[in-house]
């Protein structure tokens, strides 16, 4: 590899890139660049392209062109990054207790989260919510409100989110259900007894002081607006 190619490559450790590639076999490496390339672990290529490592998806690139697995291609874009836009929908019952789902996704595994996600290009705030609650609890909501917002840093993930947090009117008669495997379970917490693993935005507007305890969870049908 040149010195013009390698520049950023060599800003990492090339036993961890191929660990990371899957292009270490079991206990020592492929016998043929097609072994190699037919293990090459491309969710993770994927994975640093989609959370915006534009340097550790170059480094992964350059390597595998240097090892002969695949071809240079045209020069990557390097748009400046920007914070991505996230919702979280409080489902709040009669009781005040409100909806928490448990994630299972290798960002934030096993800590307790909102119904939500992330905004899409041309919608609406009510349009977001209504998706992702009804992706992933199968509930459909009637309207939102705006509550909280939150901005948060994850410096492992070298990811950062704008989260926007609603108030949903929704019918009690609905259940929740699973419906994607990014969450294991739904369950209801009363407020007083929220779990303390907490997704980092929720935790944040609680130790912050922003969430506020339902005051009239049954008749706040009247404060919601639908987009």
């Amino acid at each position: 590899m040149d010195a013009g190619s390698t520049k950023k490559a060599d800003s990492y450790d090339e036993w961890s890139l191929k660990v990371l590639l899957n292009l270490i076999g079991p206990g020592k490496p492929f016998a043929s660049g097609e072994e190699a390339l037919a293990n090459v672990n491309w969710n993770y290529i994927g994975e640093l392209w989609r959370r915006g490592d534009l340097d550790q998806y170059e480094a992964a690139n350059q390597y595998m062109i240097h090892q002969g697995l695949i071809q240079p291609f045209g020069a990557m874009s390097k748009k400046p990054l920007t914070p991505k836009i996230g919702v979280g929908v409080v489902l709040y019952k009669a009781d005040g207790s409100i909806l928490l789902g448990k994630r299972t996704g290798s960002h934030g595994a096993g800590q307790w989260s909102l119904p939500g996600g992330h905004m899409e290009l041309g919608e609406t705030f009510f349009q977001t919510c209504c998706r992702e609650v009804m992706e992933e609890t199968g509930i459909l909501i009637r309207g939102v409100t705006r509550a909280w917002f939150v901005n948060s840093i994850f410096e492992r993930e070298r990811l950062h989110y704008v989260t926007l947090f609603f108030v949903a009117a929704w019918d009690e008669k609905q259940e929740p259900r699973v419906m994607e495997p990014t969450m294991s379970e739904w369950r209801w917490f009363k407020q007083d007894a929220l779990p303390p693993d907490m997704w980092e935005p929720l935790k944040r507007v609680i130790d912050e002081g922003l969430f506020q305890p339902c005051p009239d969870c049954g008749g706040m049908s009247g404060a919601y607006e639908s987009e």
